[in-house]
């Protein structure tokens, strides 16, 4: 994925391993202007890890992620 100047949210092939536990397995996701979109998933699917990376309280093994202009 290339990111577009126009995304609000970009994330390319995030990975996050914890202690030998794979909690992101290249993720990529982008999220455009106007756009709404829910994150669903099972207890210990990732969501919170995801949010982490997103908010910059965890920082990726692998992969790229961008909010805004940061």
């Amino acid at each position: 994925m290339e990111p577009i100047t126009q995304s609000l949210l970009y994330l390319d092939n995030v990975s996050v391993v914890f202690d030998g536990f794979r909690a992101l397995n290249a993720l990529s996701l982008t999220i455009e202007e106007a756009e709404m979109r829910a994150i669903i998933g099972p207890n210990g699917a990732g969501k919170t890890t995801m949010m982490d990376v997103i908010t910059g309280k965890t920082r990726p093994d692998t992969g790229t992620c961008f909010f805004g202009q940061t």
